[in-house]
C-alpha cells in the first residue's frame, strides 16, 4: 500500500497566484518541485503522493488526465535517463529558474521545493544542498528564504 505524506504540501499553492500563472511558469515550478523530491536519488511513496497533490493544486480544477500523464511521463523519462545526477540537475535548475521572471512565482517555486524536500519526513544533505542551490538560482536572499520556509502561505 502506498504511503501518503502527513504534510499537506499542496496548501503552499495560493489560489490567487495559481490563477495568474502561465503554463510555462507552472511547468517550471513543477519541474523544480520534482527535482527537489528526487534530489536525494530516491522517490518514496510519500514524496510521489505529495508531488501529485502539488501538481493537481498547480494545474487547477480544469486540468485533464492527459496533461497530468504528460507531465508525469516527461519527468519519469528524465529520471529513467539518469538525469538525477548532479550536473543534469544543475542544468535543469538553471533552465527552470530562468523561466521564472515574477518574484511571487520564484518564491512559490522555492517554497514548494523546500516543502517537497520534507514531504517524506526525512532530511539529508543532498536535499539541503539542492534547496540551497535553488535559492541562489532563484535569487532569493537567505532571510527571505527563511521567512518562506516558516510561512504557512507564500
Amino acid at each position: 500500500m502506498a504511503k501518503t505524506t502527513r504534510l499537506h504540501v499542496e496548501c503552499a499553492v495560493p489560489e490567487k497566484l495559481r490563477a495568474t500563472m502561465k503554463p510555462a511558469e507552472v511547468d517550471a515550478v513543477l519541474e523544480l518541485a520534482f527535482l527537489a523530491t528526487a534530489s536525494d536519488g530516491l522517490l518514496r511513496d510519500e514524496e510521489i503522493d505529495a508531488f501529485v497533490r502539488t501538481m493537481l493544486a498547480l494545474l487547477g480544477p480544469r486540468t485533464t488526465p492527459a496533461r497530468v500523464r504528460g507531465i508525469v511521463g516527461r519527468l519519469e523519462r528524465r529520471l529513467d535517463r539518469g538525469e538525477q545526477c548532479l550536473a543534469a540537475r544543475c542544468a535543469q535548475v538553471e533552465h527552470a529558474a530562468g523561466a521564472l521572471r515574477r518574484k511571487a512565482v520564484r518564491e512559490l517555486a522555492y517554497k514548494l521545493a523546500y516543502v517537497m524536500s520534507l514531504s517524506d519526513l526525512r532530511t539529508n544533505a543532498a536535499e539541503f544542498v539542492f534547496v540551497e542551490g535553488l535559492r541562489e538560482a532563484l535569487h532569493i536572499g537567505e532571510e527571505r528564504a527563511s521567512d518562506l520556509a516558516e510561512a504557512r502561505r507564500v
